[in-house]
Parts: C-alpha cells; structure tokens; sequence
C-alpha cells in the first residue's frame, strides 16, 4: 500500500502524549500483507478501545505489528536497516498481539505467540505446517464441521456470498452450480479457527474452486475485489436485488420488473399498469407490506410469537408443542420470518389442529394474509429418489404460509399478558364486512371487503388496550386483490406490524427429522443428505430416514438419534451455520 513512511511524525507524538494512552503504547500497524479494508477495521477498533496507532513509524512506536513471517522479511519489505538505533527501541509482534489487546481492551501482556520469528525459514515452515494441519481437520462434508454463527473470515466469506447471490438473481441455466460452488468455498472458511492471511492458509481446503481462489488472493492482497466492487456498483443487479427482498417475488420477476419495465422503486411497482397482483393475493400482500416485511424480526419477538401461538394451541390441546426453528434456533439474533415447527407426543393427534389453530388466530385479528397446504406425504416418498434444487429439497408437510400481525410493541410487552390474554372482542366487527371462507390447501385464509375509517379507528384503539391483551382486534381488511386498499392500509397510522410466519405440522414419527430439516442451515442439510446418499447408502428427509439396501425406514426420537444412526458426531444447532 503506498502512502506510508517510516519518518517521525507528529501525528505519533500526539497520539503518545494524549489523555488517553494506554500505558504510553504506540503501535505501528505495518499496512503490507493485511489489505485496507482489515487495515481500517483494525485502525478503528484500536481507537475505540483507545490503543494509540500511527500511520506512520517513528522513533515513539513501541510496538510493530505485523503479518510478516519473521522480523528478516518485515524488514526487508519495509527497506529497514536491521541494527539502527531507530528500530531498536520497539517491539515487533504478531498481528494477533494487537486482535488480543484489542478483545483486552488494553494492551495484553506479550507472550512468546506473539512474537515473530527472528528465522524466516524457520517461521514459514511453522506457518505452512499449521495451515496444513487445519486443512487437514476441515471435512469433505459440511455436516461432519463445527460451523458456529461468527468467525474469523467474514471479510472473505462476505465476499463469495455477494458473488454468489449475482447467480441466484441472474438465474440462468449454468448459474446454480456457480452459486453452489461459492457457497461451498465460503463454508470452508467459516469454520477455520484463525484468520486467513496468506493464500498458502487455504492450500488443501475442499471445495475452494479457482474462481473462489482468485476473489480470496486478490482480497488478501489488495483489501478488495474488483468482481465484488463491480457486483456492488451494478444498479441493474441491486434493484432486482431489492425487488427479490419482496414477498412473492422470485428471480424472474425481478428481471421482468427491471430490465422490461425499466422499474426501480416499490412505488413505481405499485404505479405500475402492467402489473396486476389480483391473480395472486401474496404479491399484493408483499407489495403493500414490504415496508413491514423487510424489518428483521427480533429475537425476543419470535419467542413471543411462538408463545402466543402455544397458548392458542394448548387452548385446543394442552399436550402440543412448538419450537422455533431456522436460524433463531441457529443462535441468530434476527431474521426476517419466524418458523414455527408444531407436534404432538401422541401419532395423530395433531391432524386437524392447524385449521383449528388459523381459525383462532384469524377470529382474534392475528392473520393478514395466509395459504394452507395439506400434507402431500406418502410413505413411498421415503424411499423415492429426490433431486436437491436450487432452493433446497421441498417436504411434504401440512403447513400454513403467510404474514401475520402484531402489536409494535410486542418485544417489550410483559410475558404474562401473552399468557393470560382476556376474550373481549369478538362480535364487535362481525357486521362490518368481514367475510369468512372455507379453509382450502389452495385458497388464502380470509377475505375482506373494503375498510371503513371509522372501523380502522376501532382498530387503532385496540392496540392501545393495557398490557393484560397481546390481540389487535379484528380487522377489516381489504379485498386481497384491491392492492390501492392495500396499501392506504399500510401506509396509515396503525399500532401492528405485519410479520411473516410459517406453521408447520409434524407427525411424531417425523418430529426428530422435520426438527433438524428446519433448523437448517440449508447448506449443512444438503451436505447431510448427500453424506447418507453416499457413505451410508441411505436416503434422508425432513420426513425420515430410509435404508436404500435393507429396503426399510429407520426411526429416531430426537437429533441425537439421527447423528447417531447417522454415525456422526452431533452438532448443536449453534454448529449447523454453514
């Protein structure tokens, strides 16, 4: 990187003789080797943590810090005269004594990790020896991996996944081998335990592809790479991008929208004349609400969520359950829908609860807009072979897919008004156009005529009941293919927000299997199927687990149990994150 010196500076002194040194350190971040965009993390963690740092080497630095093998090659590189008196006085360190201090908050103690190697011969061969040691722990399959939520690559890891996304959005014929080939190198890196700062760290890694390669090595070496720059600053790629972050649209309309239509905002989606959402209520749904929708959906409120969907079902059955799957139940903090797997202990006792279970949401005013979806499962679809698709291997459970609503104020509503909600309105809104339908796996969940101002403002109060109600009332809503209705109904002052929220319905027998299907992560699910496939001779689902040479289904009771039979070691939820 060019633009550094080693002169004297008063840039160094002043930041040595602040208020706010940290025992009178100094340290010079030796910017070769790291890339600017590590380079200006670093420099911004260390002032947050108020850990002086120069960008420039002078007789006040007490500590250099680098990626350099040895001290021989820093000096080198830095054209440094070994044994001047310039140099003497300052420690020259691991780049990791600085990552520890900044973690410390304060410069750490220097131990002899820390320290750089004085032989460079000597100091690659450990470092080539290291990196090859963890290549070796990193598996042929993702699901043999500890793969937790944060790690040490993300800038590399960040990188891949924008490359990859391009082929999802661009969706042509050959682009779902490349999207799978840059997700799969960026697994890899997710589970290594240190940084990689040299592209021999990633010598013997699986899955790491030539065009994976060259994006982590030009990163490595420039702070950047030019492809994702390039991905980055394509507007065309952003607005199909942010058109595919609506609810109801996949990659083709996007394209249709930008690249026919020359749209570029939701408004000129809703002012659009060539599109008409009558023929399906959900893009109507997510055109109105996209605002709602594109909010993450916090950790507190997905459990809040399931409580309140517990509560109704213990109402019908007491012995139900319900677990929080995807990436909630991966450790994350926030996402953008909450999936809610529900069972019972007892083999079919659980059929017919989720049209029961709508049909309480729905008279309470919980439910925007959802479809049903029997369950299309057989068990000869247990030994049937099933191709992985791009967007994973579908399941055949009985499910509910939609969006519902929820007070804004959810996430800080007290734990026991979700419990101990009080019945107090019910037939207040039923004359004012409410229409009910029969359930149907193909027909959404309600349909409503227009909405009245002076029904709305009932709805608003609703909301500002006391805490001892989590329900918004019933509402009237508009038709679901009136989207104008739709959106004067977003867009007004309102106490609830949409959220999306998938119901699934799991037989006992297929608890164990659904639970680590939806628990996901896509990736680490793919890798275990096609790990029983080949090493075992067996064909996994959300739904089960069959013997392809024993011609039988195997049952299991829980997670631990499909490891088990699997033969692999078991990985908590938190691990499955590839």
């Amino acid at each position: 990187m060019a633009g550094y010196s080693n002169k004297e500076t008063e840039e160094g002194v002043g930041l040595l003789s602040g208020g706010d040194r940290k025992n009178d350190t100094l340290v010079f971040v030796v910017p070769h080797k790291i890339g600017k965009v590590r380079y200006d993390i670093l420099k911004s963690a260390s002032e947050k943590n108020k850990i002086c740092t120069t960008k420039t080497f002078s007789s006040h630095v007490t500590h250099v810090v680098t990626e350099c093998s040895s001290k021989a090659q820093l000096f080198r590189l830095m054209k440094w005269t070994e044994g001047s008196p310039l140099y003497r006085s300052a420690r020259y360190l691991k780049l990791s004594w600085l990552t520890d201090s900044i973690k410390n908050k304060s410069p750490v103690e220097i131990v002899n990790c820390h320290l750089l190697s004085d032989d460079e011969l000597e100091s690659k061969c450990q470092e080539l020896h290291a990196a090859k040691e963890e290549s070796k722990l990193v598996s042929k399959y993702e699901c043999q991996r500890s793969t937790p939520l944060h790690h040490q690559n993300e800038n590399l890891t960040d990188a891949l996944s924008a490359v990859e996304e391009e082929a999802e959005i661009l969706d042509r014929k050959e682009d779902y081998s490349r999207a799978l080939a840059f997700c799969k190198a960026a697994c890899s890196l997710k589970c290594l335990t240190k940084p990689v700062s040299s592209i021999q760290d990633i010598k013997g890694l699986p899955n790491i592809g030539d065009h994976s390669r060259d994006i982590i090595k030009e990163i490595l070496e420039n702070g950047f790479s030019r492809e994702v720059e390039r991905i980055k600053n394509d507007h065309s790629l952003q607005k199909k991008k942010m058109f595919m972050s609506i609810y109801g649209v996949g990659p083709s309309t996007a394209r249709k929208w930008v690249d026919v239509l020359q749209l570029a905002t939701i408004e000129d989606v809703i002012n659009c004349p060539s599109i008409n959402p009558r023929k399906e209520a959900r893009l109507a749904y997510g055109i109105a609400f996209h605002e709602d929708l594109k909010q993450q959906v916090g950790r507190t409120t997905a459990m809040r969520i399931r409580d309140i969907v517990h509560n109704e079902l213990k109402t019908l059955d007491g012995e139900v359950t319900v677990e929080v799957t995807g990436g909630f139940r991966r450790g994350k903090q926030f996402g953008h829908d909450v999936d809610l797997l529900i069972s019972h202990p007892v083999e079919g006792r659980e059929t017919g609860l989720l049209q029961k279970l709508i049909h309480r949401l729905n008279s309470k005013g919980l439910i925007l807009h959802g479809v049903m979806e029997e369950s299309t499962f057989s068990e000869e679809m247990l030994s049937k072979s099933s191709k992985l698709t791009p967007k994973g291997q579908l399941d055949h459970f009985e499910k509910w897919i939609g969006i519902m609503k929820f007070p804004k104020n959810l996430e800080t509503t007290p734990q026991d008004s979700v419990r101990d909600r009080k019945e107090t309105i019910k037939d207040e809104f039923k004359e004012e156009g409410k229409k009910r339908i029969k359930l149907d796996h193909s027909l959404t969940v309600t349909d409503h005529n227009h909405i009245g101002s002076g029904l709305q403002e009932q709805i608003n109060k609703s909301f500002q009941k006391s805490s001892t109600s989590y329900s918004p009332s019933p509402a009237s809503l508009p038709s679901s293919s009136d989207l104008s209705e739709l959106v004067k109904l977003a867009q007004s002052e309102r106490e609830w927000r949409a959220s999306r929220v998938d119901l699934i319905i799991a037989p006992a027998s297929q608890y164990a299997y659904a639970l680590v299907g939806w628990t996901g992560s896509k990736m680490f699910n793919r890798s275990l199927r096609l790990y029983a496939q080949r090493e075992l001779d067996m064909k996994l689902t959300s739904h089960g687990l069959f013997d392809m040479k024993q011609r039988k289904p195997i049952q299991a009771s829980s997670e631990q149990e499909v490891f088990e039979i699997l033969k692999l070691q078991y990985r908590n939820p938190e691990e499955r994150n590839c």
